[in-house]
């Protein structure tokens, strides 16, 4: 992973390596999913955001992956 720090996009900072794909998924209420949520889009609909992290390294002559995920609760679609 990488950031960009003062909008220096030439520059970029490291903060982790290994990890191959980063996913975040809003589920809604009606348990549809959608990639990405427009200005439009109301948080209220928002049931979870589903998080998907996988990551690989090399073990000797192996390489070894591994997938993390996890589904968080917003804290505002709480408060209808």
């Amino acid at each position: 992973f990488q950031f960009v720090l003062n909008g220096e996009a030439a520059a970029p900072r490291r903060v982790a390596r290994g990890f191959e794909t980063f996913q975040v998924v809003a589920v809604l209420q009606d348990w549809s999913e959608q990639s990405s949520l427009g200005a439009g889009s109301a948080w209220t609909d928002v049931r979870a955001i589903h998080l998907e992290l996988s990551a690989a390294a090399a073990l000797r002559d192996r390489t070894i992956r591994r997938t993390f995920s996890n589904d968080v609760v917003p804290r505002n679609v709480l408060s209808r």
